[in-house]
């Protein structure tokens, strides 16, 4: 495991791990969609506490509404798959990149759905479609192909299921697939989760930013774990 403290690489020798360390994680340069997500969050996300525990998520910050921007602009994927849905900033902050990219948005529960649906209508991006996540089937039947190029989990909170959750990614990934979890340490479960994860031979690089977990599926990457000061 590599360690690197601050945004500027030093010590990482590997081409793709400086690039996204220094040109994406680490950048400050603002974009013109970051309007519309501060827009958004200041008028749906600004909810009292009861609302916040219907929707039984923290309240999403920009910082990382900006990261999920940049990783999908960096990495252009044709379809999203965004996991225990956090009340559709995140959908949206993906979804502003590329009118080509498939956002598919599953909820937990009809309060999130409906409070995510209230959220599209204010914002412009029309390639998010929000369904429920069905226990009762796997997520690959959900998916209009089989597998997802980029896949987003919020993972701080006890819903789900280590093994199931594990196997579950790893049957819609693909040799090119990156996969980002919110909350790896925000209790055992997601922990458990994000270390199965970086064990798993087919993601091949790893990058912990605290409460962020990255994961990237190239093939052509060597096996390495980065610890990142974000």
């Amino acid at each position: 495991m590599r360690k690197v403290r601050n945004r500027k690489g030093f010590g990482v020798h590997s081409p793709f791990a400086y690039s996204l360390i220094t040109q994406v994680i680490g950048e400050h340069n603002p974009y013109y969609s970051y309007k519309e997500i501060k827009m958004l969050k200041g008028k749906f996300f600004s909810y009292s506490d009861i609302v916040q525990s219907k929707l039984r998520i923290k309240r999403p910050s920009l910082k990382k509404m900006y990261l999920l921007y940049r990783l999908v602009n960096r990495f252009q994927p044709r379809c999203v798959l965004e996991v225990n849905n956090n009340g559709g900033l995140s959908s949206v902050a993906m979804a502003l990149v590329d009118s080509s990219i498939h956002v598919l948005s599953l909820c937990e529960n009809e309060f999130v759905k409906n409070y995510t649906l209230q959220v599209m209508e204010k914002s412009s991006p029309v390639n998010i479609d929000v369904a429920m996540a069905d226990s009762g089937k796997g997520m690959r039947s959900l998916l209009t192909g089989e597998s997802a190029d980029f896949i987003l989990l919020h993972a701080g909170f006890e819903m789900y299921n280590v093994d199931r959750m594990y196997r579950e990614i790893i049957n819609i990934i693909n040799p090119h697939s990156v996969i980002v979890i919110e909350g790896i340490h925000s209790n055992k479960q997601s922990l458990a989760l994000w270390n199965k994860l970086k064990s798993d031979e087919r993601i091949r690089v790893t990058m912990d930013l605290l409460d962020i977990g990255l994961c990237f599926c190239n093939e052509k990457l060597f096996k390495q774990h980065y610890k990142v000061s974000f």
